[in-house]
């Protein structure tokens, strides 16, 4: 059953809802309980036409059944910090409910007030008075006190509350010049964990082969490829559905190279292990709560340098001291 105050808010629905910046929502809710759309419908009432300027929002929030009701953690990021709320009510409507008059009211104060009317219940209807002598005086019962459980303040209950981690999967294109003799091209992918601040990532990527021709001798050259693994973490400031993870990574994995060339014959293939610091910063841009695509930059300090030669000459490839690559991708992020 809704509640009254938004029952009245609804009934008196204005014209639509001036364009603000846009919510951006992640919403979980058992099955029957309001949805993402639902809420979002709210907000907008509640909002009105209003002309103000209006707060971009990150918001995250969840309902759980719990045995004697249900319970709202509510999450939302701003520009000056995040705010973090637990409500609990019988149902999850009033939830719902609490959660758009939350959101508005972050967004816009002034026209969430002046949305909202406080409405004065009418008195009961006064008793004629009887004559003294007519009727004796009928004693009324008290009411007993009725015991209401207490609870703790939403400030107490929630700083203790974490954000949800959410399952992440990302495809990315590589290139630069960092590792290998010329332009480094190749894939990498990566698994992880994030929340509306921070991620953890495991990944792997593989730098596509390159031929080196030998300084004096172009009948003998060398074909060398980079694979490896890497483990990442970000610090991930926001400003509406626009993200800028900061980045520190390492790599680990294995510099491959064989002699090709007509003077050639027999080569076997030499690895060497190859080892790199990375820092990163990306601009993501969420064009929905589940996907978003990735732009950004790598700086590599290489912390091994294998070196490759086809014998019996000297090396004639050395890997470098370091560089930089350019990363563009589309990521999937999971309930």
């Amino acid at each position: 059953m809704h509640l009254p105050l938004f029952a009245l808010v609804i009934a008196l629905r204005g014209p639509a809802a001036a364009e603000g910046p846009a919510v951006s929502m992640q919403w979980s809710a058992p099955a029957g309980c309001p949805s993402a759309a639902d809420v979002r419908e709210d907000v907008e009432v509640l909002e009105g036409s209003g002309n103000g300027p209006r707060e971009p929002l990150v918001v995250d929030g969840e309902i759980l059944a719990e045995a004697d009701g249900y319970v709202l953690v509510l999450a939302m990021e701003t520009r000056t910090g995040r705010d973090v709320r637990r409500i609990v009510a019988p149902s999850c409507e009033q939830l719902a409910r609490a959660a758009s008059l939350v959101i508005a009211t972050m967004r816009d104060p002034v026209a969430v007030s002046a949305r909202v009317d406080y409405v004065q219940r009418p008195s009961p209807p006064s008793i004629p008075e009887l004559p003294a002598a007519s009727i004796e005086p009928v004693r009324q019962a008290r009411p007993r006190p009725r015991l209401v459980e207490s609870r703790p303040p939403a400030s107490e209950s929630t700083s203790s509350s974490p954000l949800r981690w959410r399952p992440i999967l990302r495809l990315d294109g590589v290139a630069g010049s960092a590792a290998l003799p010329r332009l480094d091209g190749g894939l990498a992918i990566a698994v992880g964990l994030t929340t509306a601040a921070f991620r953890a990532e495991l990944g792997a990527s593989h730098l596509f082969a390159q031929t080196l021709e030998h300084p004096t001798q172009s009948d003998v050259g060398l074909r060398v490829r980079a694979t490896t693994g890497t483990i990442r973490g970000c610090g991930v400031p926001h400003w509406g559905a626009w993200e800028f993870p900061l980045c520190v990574a390492g790599d680990l994995g294995a510099m491959a190279a064989r002699g090709v060339g007509p003077a050639v014959s027999g080569a076997t293939l030499e690895r060497s292990l190859y080892a790199s610091a990375l820092g990163e910063a990306h601009v993501v841009w969420r064009t929905t709560d589940r996907f978003s695509l990735w732009l950004g930059g790598q700086g590599v300090i290489n912390l091994t340098r294998p070196n490759f030669t086809v014998d019996p000459l000297d090396p004639f490839f050395t890997a470098p001291v370091g560089g930089g690559r350019a990363t563009i991708g589309v990521e999937v992020r999971f309930r």
